[in-house]
């Protein structure tokens, strides 16, 4: 067995220990009761997200149309944000929504509190949890497994391979899910949870701006008053770690065996096609027709009955409103994403090279990630504003109230991750022996950095680029609350629409934005199917 692999195993059981070890301490001398709503809501998301996640990537894995298909929709669905799938689900099951408008009580949602904010984090993290379960079926073949069942026999094959895989994916999927909980606040806002990225919003709300009455009681709005991170955020940090390492140890097993090879593509099957059918109307077909059929329901009044139905010009008609009022907000988003993307590409690519070809670096880019990923959103943009607030330079000064300086920093610091684990697992692919080839001939550090980093990957990272844009388009939780006076963003406005229900206007403002990500979506799979495909003709035997 390779050393690497037995170390990786052994810092991923050192940081489950630690995990724990954390957990257990703080309970004595801390409120943790912020910690534990955190971890119950990303457990129930499990619960959902397992499942349709490990279901997607079988299904992604056929062969035809049916795969395409579904790949696609996983990887657009990946990067709508949260306030997105709120909008999706409420405008039929929240208030105003049409099918709760047919209960004749159109401001009690219902789905609501814990139930809502479940669901809502499950099928956002499924297609995540989808792409874990694909890197994890990606280290080895069936070809593979087959000829070690021929050696060892299949209960060998299955308790020794697929198991054990099996395990430490969905291990690692439960670590993200909690992950994801623990840093956004679109839905805990919404729906009114305290985890710990809500506590942070709702304490510096409350310091910040006249509390609103809301549904919050006199001591939830105590406790965030009072509420104190840093204990809490020591299990977080452990299992951004443990994500960490156990993510990089996975996209490392081809340079370690070099066994990274396409699957063999499964056959369409009646079972197969059902599953499909059911996934597609589940988490594509049902929540669209709900914003469709929102932005588009009007109540009449016949007689003394109010009749509500679907018109075509209701439709359009919000939809035309949506692009007139909103230009600005798409406007700020647009170059917001734009230029956190740029940044973002720029100082990740060359970081994550250096952690391809360095275990130091590694070491850094692990620890780097792990740090942003255990940190809150509301508690990027409350550091930001705290810096900002004690600083007198005036150049400073107006980059804070006058630009899109510091939402761009606090999106940068927020969405920074997932390009960089992108990056890693664009620039593992590396093959080893031309690597080895060029640094025989002379290839400076830099000569192979933009040879097989930049030239290589061009169109893979021109995709990884726009990706970025998509995340960086939807950003909530670390931009919000630095936006200079007189800039609106959508993630922003969307917020503040979802608290009082999803009406034709927030209905129609959903479409625009989930086309938006659609097209951006659909131009960077183009260009980084340029690049896979490249790579599957090049290992194929």
């Amino acid at each position: 067995m390779n050393p690497r692999s037995i170390g990786g195993r052994l810092l991923i059981a050192l940081a489950c220990v630690a995990w724990f070890a954390a957990i257990a301490t703080i309970s004595l001398y801390a409120d943790t009761l912020s910690l534990w709503r955190t971890l119950a809501l990303g457990l129930a998301a499990c619960c959902i997200a397992i499942p349709t996640g490990a279901l997607l990537n079988w299904l992604a894995g056929h062969a035809g149309w049916l795969g395409r298909l579904t790949t696609m929709a996983t990887i657009v669905l990946l990067f709508f944000p949260l306030f997105l799938h709120v909008s999706l689900w409420d405008a039929a099951f929240g208030k105003l929504g049409w099918l709760t408008a047919t209960r004749g009580e159109v401001l009690t949602p219902i789905v609501s509190g814990w139930a809502a904010a479940a669901w809502i984090h499950g099928v956002a993290a499924a297609p995540q949890v989808a792409i874990i379960f694909w890197l994890g079926s990606s280290i080895g073949t069936q070809a593979h497994e087959e000829q070690a069942s021929l050696d060892a026999g299949p209960m060998s094959v299955l308790l020794h391979i697929k198991l054990r895989r099996l395990l430490s994916v969905s291990l690692l999927a439960i670590a993200w899910v909690i992950v994801t909980c623990s840093r956004e606040i679109a839905v805990t806002d919404i729906y009114q949870i305290g985890t710990l990225a809500e506590q942070v919003y709702l304490g510096y709300s409350l310091g910040t701006v006249a509390p609103t009455a809301g549904a919050w009681s006199t001591d939830q709005l105590r406790i965030a008053e009072e509420f104190q991170l840093g204990p809490s955020l020591i299990p977080i940090g452990c299992l951004c770690l443990l994500f960490s390492i156990g993510f990089i140890q996975l996209t490392s097993e081809r340079t370690i065996d070099n066994a990274w090879r396409p699957s063999r593509r499964k056959n369409v099957t009646g079972r197969s096609m059902s599953c499909a059918v059911f996934m597609l109307l589940l988490l594509v077909a049902i929540p669209f027709a709900n914003v469709l059929y929102r932005s588009g329901y009007i109540v009449k009044r016949l007689g003394e009955t109010a009749v509500g139905s679907f018109e075509i010009d209701q439709l359009l008609s919000s939809l035309q409103r949506a692009l007139t009022d909103c230009r600005g907000e798409f406007f700020w988003s647009t170059i917001i994403a734009a230029v956190t993307a740029t940044v973002i590409i720029l100082i990740a690519s060359g970081l994550v090279w250096l952690a391809t070809q360095h275990r130091i670096a590694r070491w850094v880019f692990i620890l780097m990630l792990a740090v942003s990923l255990s940190l809150p959103g509301p508690l990027i943009g409350t550091t930001i504003a705290e810096i900002f607030s004690n600083v007198q330079f005036s150049p400073a000064v107006w980059l804070y109230d006058r630009t899109i300086f510091a939402p761009a920093i606090g999106t940068i610091i927020f969405c920074w991750p997932l390009a960089g684990m992108f990056l890693w697992f664009l620039f593992s692919r590396v093959d080893r022996q031309t690597l080895h080839s060029m640094q025989l001939d002379g290839g400076t550090p830099w000569h192979l950095f933009w040879q097989l980093g930049i030239v290589r990957n061009a169109w893979a990272i021109g995709g990884t680029w726009l990706l970025t844009f998509a995340l960086s388009f939807g950003e909530l939780s670390a931009s919000q609350l630095v936006l200079p006076p007189g800039m609106d963003t959508l993630p922003r406005l969307m917020l503040g629409l979802l608290h009082a229900g999803v009406d034709e206007m927030t209905a129609a403002i959903t479409i625009l934005i989930a086309t938006t990500i659609f097209i951006v979506t659909l131009f960077a799979y183009g260009l980084i199917a340029i690049r896979l495909t490249a790579d599957n003709e090049y290992e194929r035997p």
